[in-house]
């Protein structure tokens, strides 16, 4: 069998829009060959492997006309964390204003919103839902600590080498004056009710969850990324802490297997231990358990009339 002739070097290895290909001069039987398939009418992807959501994306809402990539679809885009029930949504959602017809096409969802300008950024070319207005999307189908964790996620400061943006994705005030202007939207409710659980500081999803354990056990609220020296920006930090009751808890994540970083958290452990705190670890066990474990060994220590610091 006679292998396809070669793909224009714009498409080699990407999902590309049948209306691209053919304006390079693809003729139909090439677009047919055995190495491409099709995930969507109109478009084309490299057989035996994924398609990247994002040109995916990008080729389906070049399919559908006006709008731009909302809710799930740009969830997973910026990279948000989003419970894994969402994670298996293979539709495209694509909104538009709510003065046009919603997008109608096999594979998409379509939504029908008003936006503010700030509600919307564009990655590589594709318009989408900026972050915070995708935690406002998701919220009907969030819980309580799912909406929590996301507008942590919002509000902390990115790691280098690790995020691509450099600052805050938003702001607790940026976060209530879209809850207000989206007022009379599905999810407001849930949004006000969580606005005053979010915090800045919460490097994972399991900080977050590890938090809203020990308040909703009664407890007081711990101080996230509490500092062994309070003014030294290089000090070693706590996930969350008490510094009053000298108090540092660490969740170890699945990074923290590795021998250097192992390594790196015994002398972060014993410089705590050495300023006289209680080191107390968790990790993703405890996670699955609602950190009982951990919420066992807090209670007499600080009590439920105890301050966070």
């Amino acid at each position: 069998m006679r292998s396809p002739h070669p793909l224009p070097a714009a498409l080699v290895g990407r999902t590309f829009e049948l209306d691209t290909a053919r304006r390079l001069g693809v003729s139909d039987n090439r677009l047919r060959a055995s190495d491409l398939t099709v995930p969507s009418k109109g478009i084309r992807t490299p057989s035996g492997e994924p398609p990247s959501l994002i040109e995916y994306a990008a080729a389906v809402l070049a399919r559908t006309g006006e709008g731009w990539i909302s809710h799930t679809t740009a969830a997973m885009i910026h990279g948000l964390w989003i419970p894994a029930r969402l994670t298996h949504d293979e539709l495209v959602h694509i909104s538009r204003y709510d003065l046009l017809v919603g997008p109608r096409r096999q594979g998409v969802d379509g939504h029908q919103v008003r936006v503010h300008c700030s509600d919307l950024v564009r990655i590589d070319g594709l318009q989408v839902s900026s972050p915070a207005r995708t935690w406002f999307e998701l919220l009907p189908r969030l819980r309580r600590d799912e909406a929590v964790i996301i507008g942590d996620q919002l509000l902390r400061h990115p790691l280098p080498g690790i995020d691509r943006h450099t600052a805050p994705w938003s702001t607790p005030s940026e976060l209530s004056d879209l809850v207000e202007r989206n007022a009379r939207r599905p999810g407001v409710r849930l949004g006000r009710e969580v606005l005053p659980l979010l915090r800045q500081g919460s490097d994972s999803p399991s900080e977050t969850q590890l938090r809203l354990a020990i308040v909703g056990a009664g407890l007081p609220e711990p101080t996230p990324q509490l500092r062994l020296v309070q003014d030294d920006p290089l000090s070693p930090t706590a996930d969350l802490g008490y510094r009053e009751q000298r108090i540092a808890l660490q969740h170890e994540g699945g990074h923290h297997r590795g021998p250097d970083q192992f390594s790196r958290d015994i002398r972060r452990d014993e410089r705590w231990l050495a300023a006289g705190f209680r080191v107390i670890r968790s990790d993703v066990s405890d996670t699955r358990t609602g950190f009982a474990r951990v919420l066992a060994i807090l209670r007499p220590l600080i009590g439920s009339a105890g301050h966070a610091a």
